[in-house]
Formats: structure tokens, C-alpha cells, sequence
């Protein structure tokens, strides 16, 4: 039997300009492979914004959505 897990606190206020602060996003490049699973589930897990890019996408592809979702970092 699983232990049961706490609910998450919704009362409190989210913070909108934190999680639409480029200082706190970040870009994954998501390949097909465990570390890019790992990467985007530790994040997650963090409550950090992800935005999530194709590997096989062109510089100008990447520049594009990055210009509208500016992150902290790519990884």
C-alpha cells in the first residue's frame, strides 16, 4: 500500500510575475533520451517554467520562441 501524500497548499496566492519571469524559465532541448526525461521531470518537480524545444529545430526556429518566451537558460 502506498503512503498517502499531503495535498498541496492552493490557498496561497500564486505569483503570475514569477512564473512569467524569463529569470525563472527554462529552455530543454528534449531529445529522446533518459537525461532529457530526468532534466524536465527535476525541473518540474521545482515548479520551474519549461519551455520545451525540438531538437532537430533550425537556429531561426529556436531564436523565434525564444523571443517570445525569453528563458534564463538552455539546457
Amino acid at each position: 500500500m502506498c503512503p498517502r501524500q499531503a495535498q498541496p497548499d492552493t490557498s496561497a496566492p500564486i505569483d503570475a510575475e514569477a512564473l512569467t519571469s524569463p529569470r525563472h524559465r527554462v529552455a530543454l532541448v528534449a531529445r529522446p533520451d533518459m537525461a532529457s526525461v530526468a532534466a524536465l521531470l527535476a525541473l518540474v518537480d521545482r515548479g520551474v517554467p519549461v519551455v520545451l524545444l525540438h531538437p532537430r529545430s533550425t537556429a531561426a526556429e529556436r531564436e523565434r520562441l525564444l523571443a517570445d518566451a525569453p528563458c534564463a537558460m538552455i539546457v
